[in-house]
């Protein structure tokens, strides 16, 4: 006969919870049963329910009626998807300061400079997207915010991205190009293919001719900076079709026998063969070539040369970005202009 175990009777508390752990064990049976049975929904992170920092649109309002007080009402205002940007005047209707707001509250400020003995007056106005249809002008994923920087003399165009988590970080722009440092004065899409190119209109006015020789650079944009890239097919199309029209231009100059013309046309067409990153020796042939067929007086010989000791003292180093690591300095022009006026004896 098998043995009967002696089993002591359980209180009522213990009875009572293992009655309450089947039960949950059962509900929580039923509920994944339930939910495998549904299509897998969309999965939400910790940023869609909570918001960290300030609104930008509220700390934007709070601005404008605080500037609105000092006299500088708002000039322009513009909204991204993870920014406000602001851009005040003064009442006369120039620009004067720009403002841009993020999650982590003001993360750009520009305000204006007065004059010094070393500096001149500066404002910034902050201007509105090249596109129409986004804020990310390079289609990188991020936004970018353009601001001009004015001064008596000349203008800068500057740029900013807005990062996701706030920060708001300096686009280098600045270019080192014919021996000295520009920066870009115009944003546009030159080839139509929805990304923008930075502009940058350069006078080349070291050869001291009365029209001066002029060109228009072209910073295209990749990973997210803007560069003047010699080994880009895109430059040396651009770099072509200006080469084309401005022998056009020569030949109609030599048929009228504008020789001022044909000189200007030469240095701009040996400022195009810089740009290819050629040496100096080819862009001498190339400002040697272009006066070839033009019939220049004695004082325009003795220009001639002096532009080409300059082309090859002063062109030496490639374009490139301005202060980029690994760089030469440029051989700095002397004080004194070795170029003779091409119209005097």
């Amino acid at each position: 006969m098998p043995a009967v175990r002696n089993r002591r009777a359980l209180p009522p508390a213990c009875k009572l919870a293992r009655v309450w752990k089947r039960s949950l064990l059962a509900a929580l049976c039923a509920a994944c049963a339930a939910c495998a049975s549904r299509p897998p929904g969309p999965v939400f992170h910790d940023e869609q329910y909570l918001r960290f920092g300030v609104d930008p649109r509220s700390e934007a309002d709070s601005l404008i009626t605080l500037y609105k007080e000092q006299a500088e009402p708002l000039a322009l205002r513009l909204v991204g998807r993870d920014f406000t940007a602001l851009g005040f005047m003064d009442k006369e209707g120039r620009s004067t300061r720009a403002r841009v707001i993020t999650s982590l509250g003001i993360a750009l400020a520009l305000d204006p400079s007065q004059p010094s003995p070393l500096t001149a007056a500066t404002r910034f106005s902050l201007i509105a997207p090249p596109l129409p249809d986004t804020h990310d002008a390079d289609r990188d994923g991020f936004e970018e915010v353009f601001v001009e920087k004015r001064a008596a003399t000349h203008t800068c165009l500057l740029v900013f991205r807005v990062r996701d988590v706030g920060h708001v970080d300096p686009v280098p722009v600045q270019q080192q190009l014919f021996g000295h440092e520009r920066c870009p004065t115009a944003v546009a899409d030159v080839n139509r293919d929805g990304k923008v190119e930075l502009l940058l209109d350069v006078e080349l006015v070291d050869f001291e001719l009365d029209t001066p020789p002029a060109l228009r650079v072209v910073l295209w944009p990749e990973q997210h900076r803007f560069v003047l890239d010699t080994t880009d097919h895109k430059l040396a199309q651009y770099v072509a079709s200006q080469q084309a029209a401005r022998e056009i231009e020569l030949e109609h100059a030599r048929s009228l026998g504008d020789v001022a013309a044909c000189l200007r046309l030469a240095v701009e067409l040996a400022a195009l063969t810089h740009l290819l990153g050629l040496s100096s020796h080819d862009q001498v042939a190339r400002f040697d070539q272009a006066l070839a067929a033009t019939d220049l007086s004695a004082p325009q010989r003795a220009w001639a040369q002096g532009a080409r000791a300059h082309i090859e003292r002063t062109w030496t180093q490639p374009p490139s970005a301005a202060g980029k690591a690994g760089t030469p300095a440029p051989v700095p022009a002397p004080a004194a202009s070795t170029l003779a006026e091409p119209g005097s004896s």
